[in-house]
């Protein structure tokens, strides 16, 4: 029986709030424990599919010298949900100054979460432009 059952729009959103917050640590470690160990990453640049090759694509992200970053999802919707997993679509906002001076950054995002070890877990997320 899985502990956090049943899965809710709440829990989702929250699990949302700490992936991004986990996220913005630019640390992976702080990021692992949330993504399935078979995850599939979509990204514009292409397809990430298992730990590795998503931490190598956060960490290629993360070496951006950046200042005054900020990232945040937006307009959260819960499509789906049974007592296994849940299906979010969301848009996702990125802004900052980097090298090339300061940007902006509005995209769509779609993630499957899916109960892992007792616990949700990102197993596809796909985001675009």
């Amino acid at each position: 029986m899985h502990r956090d059952l049943p899965i809710t729009e709440t829990k989702i959103v929250e699990f949302l709030k700490r992936f991004e917050d986990a996220s913005a640590t630019r640390f992976f470690a702080n990021v692992v424990g949330m993504i399935h160990p078979n995850a599939l990453f979509r990204f514009t640049d292409g397809d990430y599919r298992g730990l590795e090759a998503i931490q190598r694509a956060f960490e290629s992200t993360w070496t951006q010298d950046i200042v005054d970053e900020l990232y945040y999802l937006s307009d959260i919707e819960v499509v789906s949900v049974d007592t296994s997993s849940a299906v979010v679509t969301f848009h996702f906002n990125w802004s900052g100054a980097g090298p090339h001076g300061s940007f902006q950054i509005v995209g769509r995002g779609t993630s499957l979460l899916a109960l892992h070890d007792g616990k949700l877990k990102v197993m596809v997320e796909h985001l675009s432009l």
